[in-house]
């Protein structure tokens, strides 16, 4: 049996890297770089908004939708629960006690802390103490440099060759089956629901609560994989532009891109069989610099998080949220809105024309 470059299309796996943040920045960078290579996405509690009330339940809940753990130890035991007890410590003595199948950690001992566990204890405060105990607790390797990340944590994914039911192999982490075995089944539901079927490259429009300026369009590559249980992931790339709108033209044409003002983006997505994605990150890029609120916002690379559900009946196919991720930099960071993404331009000219046409207004003199 031939299998083709489509059937090959891979499922997407996330990985939840744990660590502290501040003083493991590069590390955490290594770890992330390595991973996106690999195609697996990184769940990072920075990206996150996490409960005053429940901030342990909710960890929990990244790391059940995790594929896998990437745990980073360094000198510093971090911050502590009521019970002095360090959240990257809960967090990997969680996923230690999970019993979900293929879920493995790898853990990686910096140069700093190797040499810390050969000091004699007497050295060494409480909070070294404790890391230094639960660094042997974890039988972790000792790394004596920290670009070894990126080849630990990619021998770790490319050393898993697994087989599918079919005793089809593939290299890498395990993947979904071949489309074709799957093409029936996702077909019945197609049938059934042809609003799910949202494969292909489409029209967005971006929108912002705290501003009556803001707006961008663009194009939105989604790629579906189906895989036979919960439904699809999406794996989706897309590009926001500013816009310059003419008032005296009509329909598409009064609402046009700005050449080189544009921002990329690219997020993976959990979808069920009702067409609701779980909350995913989005990683994008931006090329210029632009104006919000008064502030000048940089190029650079940001972070945010996305939320979108497939509708019907509406002019518009799917809906979603963004909301930026928390920055060092507050000039780079605070937006949040809704995203609406569309078939054709006509339809996305037509919504925004007959909505928003105040926001279009506000840009027909901004250069």
């Amino acid at each position: 049996m031939t299998v083709t470059k489509e059937e090959r299309k891979m499922k997407i796996y996330s990985a939840f890297l744990s660590s502290v943040y501040e003083s493991m920045r590069a590390e955490r960078d290594y770890a992330m770089g390595a991973m996106l290579k690999c195609h697996v996405f990184p769940i990072c509690m920075e990206h996150f908004v996490v409960s005053d009330n429940r901030r342990f339940e909710d960890i929990m809940r990244y790391i059940d939708a995790s594929d896998f753990m990437v745990l980073l130890l360094g000198t510093e035991y971090g911050s502590c629960d009521d019970e002095g007890i360090s959240w990257t410590q809960r967090e990997y003595e969680y996923a230690s006690q999970k019993s979900k199948e293929h879920f493995d950690i790898l853990a990686l001992i910096m140069p700093e802390l190797a040499a810390m566990m050969d000091a004699p204890p007497e050295t060494l405060t409480d909070s070294q103490r404790k890391q230094v105990e639960f660094a042997r607790k974890t039988m972790a390797a000792k790394l004596k440099d920290i670009r070894e990340i990126s080849d630990k944590v990619g021998t770790f994914l490319n050393d898993r060759e697994n087989s599918d039911d079919d005793g089809m192999k593939y290299a890498g982490w395990k993947r979904g089956r071949p489309r074709s075995i799957l093409a029936d089944r996702e077909r019945e539901l197609f049938k059934a629901n042809p609003s799910l079927d949202i494969e292909g490259t489409w029209y967005h429009a971006h929108l912002c609560n705290t501003s009556d300026t803001y707006i961008r369009i663009g194009t939105m590559k989604i790629d579906q994989i189906f895989d036979g249980e919960s439904g699809w992931t999406l794996d989706i790339e897309a590009k926001n532009s500013s816009i310059k709108y003419k008032s005296d033209l009509e329909g598409a044409d009064a609402i046009k891109e700005k050449p080189g003002r544009f921002t990329t983006w690219h997020g993976v997505y959990k979808m069920n069989r009702h067409g609701e994605c779980d909350t995913g990150i989005y990683y994008a890029n931006k090329n210029d610099t632009d104006q919000y609120g008064g502030k000048t916002v940089m190029p650079g690379i940001r972070r945010g998080l996305h939320d979108f559900k497939v509708v019907a009946g509406e002019p518009y196919f799917m809906v979603g949220a963004f909301h930026d991720a928390v920055s060092d930099n507050p000039e780079n960071g605070g937006k949040a809105g809704q995203i609406f993404v569309f078939k054709t331009k006509e339809e996305r000219a037509e919504f925004l024309l007959e909505n928003y046409i105040e926001v279009l207004e506000s840009n027909a003199t901004r250069s």
